[in-house]
């Protein structure tokens, strides 16, 4: 789903495996995608893997798509991310960065997590948690976009510049509002989950030049 196909065809790939080995367990060693944290794209396309462009939107995508395959494969006995931090490879000339792999769920100096790793954090945490994907793609053109949350709580609540625009559920981690109307200049996001009686939120400002 980087170097060739799409990362849907994961779940083909592992029921294949398991149906050419049915008694038998296997790991997958390496999986992931490309991401800069400065890069954004509010509908990424599948970026080309040599160019300058890595969308972080489209790693995420990828992850989302990688891990609810493999959680429902019990027979898959390992799963190994590649990787938890981008790293130096000297022959690469792609992304933002030359002599840079990208494929962190954290970036090069271990201080700014991408989305994907919070994908993974709210499938994993039993901590209530939200999380606000796109959240460094903070200036914008089109006044229409989708929010999109990862969260563990079992009702999340969109606020925006004070008023909500209502609560979902999910059954995967995943709260969606789609083609929402952001203000000319300042828009301040928040949301508040819900899980019990314990709350939390995340918040983010987005300008609409």
């Amino acid at each position: 789903g980087w170097y060739s196909g799409s990362f849907d065809d994961l779940a083909t790939f592992l029921t294949d495996t398991h149906n050419s080995f049915p008694t038998k367990g296997f790991a997958l060693s390496e999986y992931g995608a490309g991401a800069s944290i400065h890069q954004h794209e509010a509908h990424p396309a599948q970026p080309e893997t040599t160019s300058k462009f890595h969308p972080e939107e489209w790693q995420a995508l990828s992850h989302e798509a990688y891990w609810q395959a493999l959680q429902q494969r019990p027979y898959v006995w390992g799963k190994f991310v590649w990787s938890m931090f981008d790293f130096a490879s000297a022959g690469r000339d792609e992304g933002d960065q030359k002599g840079r792999n990208d494929k962190g769920l954290c970036t090069y100096d271990r201080k700014t997590c991408k989305d994907a790793y919070y994908w993974y954090k709210a499938n994993w945490t039993t901590e209530p948690f939200v999380y606000i994907t796109s959240r460094r793609f903070d200036t914008r053109t089109e006044a229409s976009t989708d929010i999109k949350v990862y969260a563990n709580t079992s009702v999340v609540t969109l606020i925006l510049n004070g008023v909500s625009l209502g609560k979902k559920s999910s059954s995967n981690h995943i709260f969606l509002w789609e083609g929402v109307a952001l203000q000319a200049g300042s828009n301040i996001v928040e949301i508040v989950g819900t899980q019990g009686n314990e709350t939390c939120n995340d918040v983010v400002t987005w300008n609409v030049q």
